[in-house]
């Protein structure tokens, strides 16, 4: 079985054995509608895959919150793709970027602590500011660049993902990993380490991007 099937059949199987350790009138009810979640899985097409779109446009309209059919595709509006990076300190993103998107405007979180004096630890509300404004003189020019920061939460994210989508932007998401150790051993080798105390306060609150939340989400092992 799929992931996606695992974790259905995961839920039919918790759902079922909590209906028949009951003793209520309406058990059959319960244990007929665990049988209709997986024939309705079934029926979406989303039992052994993830749901298919007519487009990516149309899967990010559709997690928008737009009432469509998945089937149909909706027209493309868009008019310049922003790449925005996800990942802990350390785990790769600046690689990523000097690979795959050499020649790109970056908005770089980093390089505006550094030309403001900003640490990690101090509050953020200027740096991300500066940021914001950066990216919307690329946005209205409608030039392609690279957001790049942190961006552990879906929450962070989503506020990224709206202003972009502001300026008929498509949205990549780039999340980079790598394990604990090596994050650490590059952390302490840069010109301008992150304390390990703000790399474990984000550690506690990293959610991993999924495909719900941009036009494409890529996932990286660095």
């Amino acid at each position: 079985l799929s992931q996606a099937a695992r974790a259905i059949e995961g839920l039919r199987a918790a759902a079922e054995a909590d209906a028949l350790g009951r003793k209520c009138r309406d058990q059959q009810e319960l244990l007929d509608r665990v049988v209709m979640f997986r024939d309705v899985a079934h029926e979406s097409r989303c039992y052994t895959s993830a749901c298919p779109f007519a487009s990516d446009h149309t899967r990010r309209l559709y997690f928008e919150g737009q009432q469509l059919d998945p089937d149909c595709e909706v027209y493309d509006n868009t008019q310049l793709e922003v790449t925005l990076m996800s990942g802990l300190p350390a785990s790769g993103k600046d690689r990523w970027i000097a690979e795959h998107a050499a020649g790109l405007a970056v908005v770089a979180l980093d390089d505006i602590r550094q030309e403001l004096g900003v640490s990690a630890e101090d509050d953020q509300g200027s740096v991300v500011a500066q940021a914001k404004q950066s990216a919307r003189v690329h946005l209205r020019r409608s030039e392609p660049f690279v957001w790049n920061a942190t961006n552990v939460t879906r929450p962070m994210r989503a506020q990224l993902v709206r202003l972009f989508r502001d300026y008929r932007a498509r949205v990549r998401i780039v999340y980079t990993e790598t394990t604990w150790k090596e994050m650490l051993k590059r952390n302490r080798t840069r010109a301008a380490s992150v304390p390990e105390t703000v790399i474990e306060r984000l550690t506690s609150k990293l959610d991993v991007p999924d495909m719900t939340e941009a036009h494409r989400v890529e996932w990286s092992i660095t």
